[in-house]
């Protein structure tokens, strides 16, 4: 997600304007590093707590069959 959010931002031009505000470069880049760092670890919570509603719902007894 954080990837393709910069594409989008590349894409639309976002830079152009943002440089043009009156916030220092490093204060733009450290938050879209931040907001990266928070998406994956929604992601990460999301998924944790599917995981745990999965082994919830079968008793912890899963089974991986490769097919």
């Amino acid at each position: 997600m954080p990837i393709s959010s910069m594409s989008y931002d590349e894409a639309g031009q976002w830079y152009r304007y943002a440089f043009s505000l009156p916030i220092p470069r490093r204060t733009l880049v450290l938050e879209q590093i931040r907001a990266g760092i928070l998406v994956s670890l929604g992601g990460l919570v999301v998924s944790a707590i599917g995981n745990i509603i999965i082994l919830a719902l079968t008793n912890g007894k899963m089974h991986w069959n490769p097919g």
